[in-house]
């Protein structure tokens, strides 16, 4: 008899492309997912794996059947999500979110699933949006949380927030109605965050006002390019929520009124076949706390986290 344990594994070792990674996600060793496909050929009779090669790859049956399973246990986990209240649920989950998401929406998000699905094991992970798109697509990721982009077929794509920005510099260093073509910005560096869409912000801006700027200082990551605007090193472009949040508003000034980047649309991408009840009750609380209006939006001051929360 064929077990749903049989259908996992060959359905994981499918997605993930070996043993190994199936066994992982799986939380188990790679011996046990090899003694549960041998027991599933040799109930079956089929020989759903290609042994000829270094590397075990789908046989065209083996490429059936883990279609056939990935249907199963779709319906397998609709089943128990009708059957079950939320705080039975259990189910490990990858996400990806970028850094500003980390600092804004995501704690407050992470502390509802804890609270709505208690047994649920969210596995968050935070890097470029261009580092978590590569996870997506090889598949080490169930969604991710970006910044607008294209992505291959076979994802969808919703729009779940907005950020908005503003080009600043360290208080004082600028007046406030200070234009970017101004001759005052003449060889100030801009100062970028490595592998974001910051380029794309300043690309967007009107020919015509852009200065004759002293090339760009890359940062590795948000709080140092803030750093870096805070100690004079050059003009950036900003969220506005840290603008607006001390001690940030106390070092950090907008400028250039004439010249406000268009507003970035931040989108929830999984697979166009994510039907995981789990999976999609995330993306639905995804929708209602994505927000980038304050730190850590929706935590008080020295409330609990975590799953004890």
């Amino acid at each position: 008899m064929v077990t749903l344990k049989q259908l996992e594994a060959l359905y994981w070792i499918g997605r993930l492309g070996s043993f190994e990674a199936a066994a992982r996600h799986l939380q188990t060793s790679q011996s046990t997912i090899t003694r549960r496909i041998q027991d599933f050929e040799q109930v079956t009779g089929a020989a759903l794996f290609d042994r000829t090669t270094r590397v075990p790859t789908l046989s065209r049956q083996g490429q059936e059947a883990c279609l056939q399973a990935a249907g199963i246990l779709e319906s397998t986990d609709q089943l128990v999500a009708g059957l079950s209240s939320p705080e039975m649920i259990a189910r490990r989950v990858s996400i990806g979110v970028t850094e500003l998401s980390s600092f804004s929406w995501a704690p407050d998000f992470m502390r509802k699933v804890h609270a709505t699905f208690p047994r649920l094991e969210l596995d968050l992970r935070v890097g470029s949006a261009f580092k978590l798109r590569q996870m997506l697509v090889e598949n080490e990721l169930d969604l991710v949380v970006v910044p607008s982009a294209l992505y291959p077929p076979g994802f969808t794509v919703e729009k779940v927030g907005t950020l908005t920005t503003s080009f600043c510099a360290a208080r004082g260093e600028f007046p406030p109605d200070t234009p970017l073509n101004s001759e005052l910005l003449t060889g100030t560096p801009l100062i970028a965050q490595e592998n974001t869409l910051f380029d794309q912000v300043v690309a967007s801006a009107p020919r015509e006002n852009s200065p004759d700027l002293g090339g760009v200082i890359v940062a590795d990551g948000l709080l140092a390019m803030i750093a870096l605007v805070t100690s004079n090193y050059g003009i950036s472009v900003l969220p506005d929520f840290i603008l607006d949040t001390a001690p940030f508003s106390n070092a950090v000034s907008r400028i250039s009124p004439n010249l406000k980047p268009d507003p970035l649309a931040y989108v929830v991408v999984h697979s166009e076949n994510t039907r995981s009840p789990a999976v999609l009750a995330l993306i639905k609380m995804i929708q209602e706390t994505c927000r980038f209006d304050q730190f850590f939006a929706g935590i008080k001051p020295g409330e609990p986290q975590g799953h004890g929360s």
